[in-house]
């Protein structure tokens, strides 16, 4: 046993081996390098969420959609139960436009799901639901508030404003069928 006495105290005494505890598990950057920007993209001083976070469905989203296709868990096509949320317009289509926007979705079961992608002829399938929409909502069915806001349809980027935007067009189309 190796015992042996310090004047010191145990704290004095690891003083000097702090020094590699305190330091960061990796190099520092050095201060002449530029930092990268976040991913955040203002419009007019409104922060514009990402692509991603703009076209997936919420809860909110998935219960407004099944509100307008009947208010039951059913696919809208073959009123099978169990369902999944198809984006009408495409979330990968023209630049990534297929939004969260309730009015562009559509509860479809599996099979029906992947008719609109897979199987053969899914472009006239896909399409149906897509001429289904302009004829209630207007060709602007898939956009957000965003995307409304800055075409100038809508004065700000809320869902109220979207919601009467869109209230707006489906009377107008409304009077164009009379």
């Amino acid at each position: 046993m190796n015992s042996h006495f310090s004047p010191y105290s145990k704290e004095m005494q690891l003083q000097g081996h702090q020094k590699d505890k305190d330091a960061p598990p990796y190099k520092m950057r050095k201060g002449n390098r530029k930092k990268r920007q976040s991913k955040k993209v203002d419009y007019k001083g409104v922060p514009i969420p990402s692509r991603g976070k703009r076209s997936e469905f919420t809860d909110k989203h998935r219960k407004q959609i099944i509100e307008y296709f009947g208010g039951d868990w059913s696919c809208a096509e073959c009123g099978y139960h169990a369902v999944s949320f198809h984006h009408i317009q495409f979330r990968t289509a023209a630049n990534g436009l297929g939004r969260n926007n309730p009015r562009n979705g559509v509860p479809l079961c599996d099979r029906c799901h992947r008719r609109c992608h897979v199987e053969d002829g899914h472009m006239e399938y896909a399409q149906m639901w897509r001429d289904r929409q302009i004829a209630i909502w207007g060709p602007d069915y898939y956009k957000d508030a965003i995307d409304l806001w800055k075409e100038g349809k809508i004065e700000r980027p809320t869902e109220e404003l979207m919601d009467r935007y869109f209230e707006k067009e489906r009377a107008r189309i409304d009077q164009t069928r009379c």
